[in-house]
Order: C-alpha cells, then sequence, then structure tokens
C-alpha cells in the first residue's frame, strides 16, 4: 500500500480544485459542498457547488472572468438535501461534459449536461443502495457514490420525532452509520445502478478514481475510523475492499497525483 501513501496528499482545512486554465477554488470544510471547476465550449471556466437544501437541492455557477467570480444560474437537481453541511469532500464532480451531484435528502445522484456558456440540463437520477449519500466520483461510463448510513424504518432524512430524543435540524429516524460504496453505469443520458458494496469503516469522506479506465480502482477516507480503503472494479462488480490504516487521525479530502 505504499502507493497510496506517497499520491494520496490530505488536505487539511479546504478543499482545491485546479485546472488546466490555473483556476483554483478553495471552500472551508465546514460551508457547503465543495466546488467543482470545469472549462467550458468558447468561454471561461465555471465553478459548480450545491446548496444542499432541504426542501430542493440545486447546483449553483460562478463564472471566472480573469479577476473574479460572477454568479451564472441555479439548477434544481430534482432531489433534497439534507439542510446542513455533508461533512465530506467531493460532492459534485465532472467527468467530460456530465455533471454529477449527491442529494443527500432523498439518496440518489443526478446527472447534468454541461452546455456552452456553463449552463446546465439536468438529464437523470438514479437511487443509490445507501441512505445520506456525500461525495461522488466519475470515470468515463461508471460513476460510484459514497453513502454513510444505513436504511432505518422511516427512509431518508426527516424531522426527528423520537420521544425524548435531543435532536436539532434534519435527523434521520432509524437510521444508523455505515459506509457503503454504489456503481452506477451511464448509458448516454440515463443512469442505471449496477452494484454495491459494503465498508468496513466509518465516516466516509471522499470516494476518487485511482488509475486508467481499464483497471478502475476507487479510494475512500474514514475519518471515524481512520481508516482508508480501497476497491477495484471489475466487469461492474466491486472486489473485495481493502482496509489501511492512514498515518493520521481524520483522514479527510485528498487529491491522487
Amino acid at each position: 500500500m505504499r502507493l497510496l501513501h506517497r499520491h494520496v496528499v490530505r488536505i487539511g482545512l479546504a478543499s482545491i480544485v485546479i485546472t488546466a486554465t490555473g483556476l483554483a477554488v478553495a471552500t472551508p470544510v465546514s460551508a457547503r459542498p465543495a466546488s467543482v471547476v470545469a472549462p467550458t465550449p468558447g468561454g471561461h471556466p465555471v465553478a459548480y457547488t450545491q446548496t444542499d437544501g432541504s426542501s430542493g437541492n440545486e447546483v449553483l455557477g460562478f463564472a471566472w472572468n480573469g479577476s473574479s467570480l460572477a454568479p451564472i444560474g441555479s439548477w434544481a437537481t430534482g432531489g433534497d438535501g439534507t439542510g446542513t453541511w455533508l461533512d465530506s469532500q467531493g460532492s459534485v464532480a465532472i467527468e467530460s461534459d456530465r455533471l454529477f451531484v449527491v442529494d443527500a435528502g432523498t439518496n440518489d445522484v443526478a446527472m447534468f449536461k454541461i452546455a456552452r456558456g456553463g449552463q446546465l440540463h439536468l438529464l437523470a437520477r438514479e437511487g443509490v443502495d445507501g441512505v445520506k449519500p456525500v461525495s461522488v466520483a466519475a470515470s468515463g461510463d461508471a460513476v460510484v457514490v459514497l453513502t454513510t448510513e444505513s436504511s432505518g424504518p422511516c427512509g431518508g432524512s426527516k424531522k426527528c420525532a423520537v420521544p425524548q430524543a435531543v435532536c436539532s435540524g434534519i435527523q434521520r429516524c432509524g437510521a444508523g452509520p455505515q459506509d457503503r460504496l454504489s456503481l452506477l453505469r451511464r448509458h448516454g443520458n440515463s443512469l442505471s445502478l449496477v452494484a454495491s458494496v459494503a465498508l468496513d469503516g466509518l465516516g466516509g469522506s471522499q470516494v476518487s478514481f485511482v488509475g486508467d479506465r481499464g483497471q478502475r480502482r476507487v479510494v475512500v477516507t474514514e475519518k471515524v475510523s481512520d481508516t482508508i480503503a480501497s476497491v477495484t472494479i471489475s466487469k461492474w462488480t466491486f472486489g473485495t475492499p481493502t482496509v489501511t490504516a492512514s498515518a493520521g487521525t481524520t483522514p479527510y479530502g485528498f487529491g491522487i497525483a
């Protein structure tokens, strides 16, 4: 596992994404889910983030004009967020002209087409196997989503109504912690769930692809168990996850070089 130690770089208090244009966007961990920057055909790069709104999740776009960022629009995902922070990195991912975003309140992922000028067009939504998706990664026609909770008898997210419970904001009635990966396959403008696997660690923070499309592998940081999980993907199925203890506590955001 020395390869992981050499190439997984922990990012302390912010997630930074740098494109070939040289634009870097950093967002604090306690703020909205991390932004992703995408070049647009014939235009300036655009930074995207999501609201995680409990009454309707949205993607927000900000264009870089060479000296500052300016809003260019907002687009509904068709699903809901949690209304709070996701405590993760990578809730928005871009592959070619497709943008993927997790809906943590309705347990699905939305796929948009990135059009000229950075405008988005919703193409599809697909449910995942697990509760509270917090991070998404895409490589070619493969999309992997990290969820951090198990299903509860109430399902989804709602106001906590358990007697004598101390509740604040959105709570998940009956759900428990469990890290899980869902594999989705992209067919043009549609998505389908094809496989899932449970991870041994807890507190999943980020999922990212490693390697080329011929030998796909994903890496997951798990901040509660202080572990880094690695899983291969072959013939649209997950292999057996391997687990490595992190060099320090609370592994969080990272980049692959």
